[in-house]
């Protein structure tokens, strides 16, 4: 059983200001590379950041929680949103505090996994490893490069669990309150932080010390019913709003097997470059993600007797479990992007965690040996050298990219620098618009139009929404392929288009109906 003071406990007067050092030093790296991967064109745009953007933009000015569409949001949680209108009231431009904020929240993600990992590391060599393969990891980077709400969520679902040692050791509820609050605040960043809030319920009813299980039930009851408390009221708040709890959903095209065999491949690029067989690397990562794993719960397994049982492992394994699973089933079941870095960001550090602690433990074995010792230390240096060496290929890698064409989405090249966007914004032309890129007339151009004709809405009501006053006019971006809209070709077939403007990437063409 490893001993208090290796736990996190020990004086903290020597070691704890030296630690602070490195996780600035790698926050500050971490937060240069996001300020560089977004130099070019700024910080990437999706179509949720759209509606993040214009969600925050409507509750500055007091209209509420609405999309640039006019609808309210329900797509997503309010948290996000809201911490982007803080930055409106506060007269910063989005879209440069965005990306100031996420640089920030990386420094943040870096500080914490830190202090996470030394809690349960010996070697601070491997604590310096973890650190430096954390501040160029592409999946923190992929995920604090965008205006999306994973980096945030990463921020509160550490904080959360940095707090449960105390939480558990001190049997405070006030620390226990405020762990649910943490929670809370990741469930209304994302529905998925329910999965958080679960986890620890869980943990709860299986480690309070010293307690009867009905006290445990009903501390775990309680918890769970405080942290998902507010998402409750925001999910009545859409149900009467639009009838669904968090919006309408396109069934997905994928199996749960296509999930999983993607999120295995996607975690493998974290280890082993992608030039390597799917197979090789999927089989690699089973065998040492195996060993750790096992080695982590029998880790577990043996501290069950413990008179100071240490929940916070326990927690980070359920967790990366529960939601991985998650995501693997819902997207089986409703219609988002493939398996990505970006998606599976939130338990990169708890995967690197696993590594980390699992070597900390084989090279404190090896060091009860003269010959152990000297082939672990071969071993570990070797191992480093590599993780080292691949993180800045692929740093570097990702760099030139981004400084070419952008951070990505909206923020690409492509769309930066499209004629018929450049058009759209040096003319004047009035009337109603529709176009197969709404949201980008929208962020771009400050224009207002309307999505392209749906394929799941019929023509006459998509005729409901062309004005019967001003021109109807079509714009079109050849960029971009987006299948549950119908395509140019199908638009000619039912209405008569006459081209107004044509340029090289689309062109813009007035409806005749």
């Amino acid at each position: 059983m490893m001993e208090q003071g290796e736990t996190g406990d020990r004086d903290r007067s020597v070691n704890f200001p030296v630690e602070w050092w490195f996780y600035l030093l790698f926050g500050a790296v971490g937060a240069v590379l996001v300020w560089l991967y977004t130099s070019k064109y700024g910080i990437g745009l999706y179509p949720d950041s759209i509606c993040y953007i214009s969600a925050a933009r409507n509750l500055a000015e007091g209209k509420g929680l609405l999309c640039h569409t006019g609808a309210p949001l329900v797509l997503w949680p309010p948290l996000y949103p809201s911490v982007l209108a803080l930055l409106s009231l506060a007269s910063i431009s989005l879209l440069p505090g965005a990306r100031v904020l996420h640089a920030l929240l990386l420094a943040v993600i870096l500080f914490c996994s830190g202090e996470i990992i030394r809690r349960h590391c010996r070697s601070r060599w491997l604590l310096l490893l973890a650190l430096f393969v954390a501040s160029g990891a592409i999946p923190l980077l992929s995920a604090s490069i965008w205006l999306l709400s994973e980096s945030l969520f990463i921020v509160l679902v550490l904080l959360t669990i940095l707090l449960i040692p105390s939480c558990f050791r001190r049997r405070s509820m006030w620390l226990l309150l405020g762990v649910s609050l943490l929670t809370a605040l990741a469930c209304l960043q994302r529905y998925i932080g329910v999965t958080l809030a679960l986890t620890i319920a869980t943990i709860i009813l299986a480690y309070w010390p010293s307690s009867s299980l009905r006290k445990r039930i009903a501390l775990s009851a309680g918890f769970f019913i405080v942290s998902c408390f507010p998402l409750g009221l925001y999910l009545a708040r859409n149900y009467i709003l639009t009838s669904t709890l968090t919006g309408f959903r396109v069934p997905s095209q994928y199996t749960c097997y296509q999930n999983l065999n993607d999120t295995l491949n996607v975690i493998s690029i974290w280890f082993v470059p992608a030039e390597i067989p799917s197979w090789i690397r999927k089989i690699l990562l089973m065998l040492f993600g195996g060993a750790a794993g096992f080695h982590i719960l029998y880790s577990i397994w043996k501290d069950r007797k413990s008179t100071i049982r240490d929940a916070q492992v326990p927690v980070i394994v359920l967790f990366t479990c529960v939601y991985v699973l998650t995501v693997v089933v819902l997207a089986g079941t409703v219609s988002f992007d493939r398996l990505s870095d970006r998606i599976l960001s939130p338990i990169y550090v708890f995967v690197v965690f696993l590594f980390i602690k699992s070597a900390d433990d084989l090279l404190a074995y090896g060091s009860q040996s003269r010959h152990r010792k000297a082939a672990m230390s071969v071993l570990f240096v070797s191992l480093s050298l590599y993780w080292t060496g691949y993180t800045v290929y692929r740093v570097h890698d990702k760099a030139i990219y981004h400084c070419t064409y952008g951070a990505g989405g909206y923020s690409h090249k492509t769309w930066r620098e499209s004629d018929l966007l450049r058009v759209i914004q040096q003319e004047s032309i009035q009337g109603r618009f529709f176009s197969n890129a709404a949201d980008v007339l929208y962020i771009f151009a400050d224009m207002s139009a309307t999505a392209s004709p749906f394929r799941a809405e019929t023509i006459e009501e998509f005729r409901e929404k062309m004005s019967k006053k001003e021109p109807n006019y079509l714009v079109w971006f050849d960029v971009g392929r987006k299948d549950y809209i119908y395509n140019l070709d199908e638009i000619r077939d039912i209405f008569v288009l006459e081209t107004i403007r044509q340029c090289q990437d689309g062109a813009i063409y007035r409806i005749m109906d």
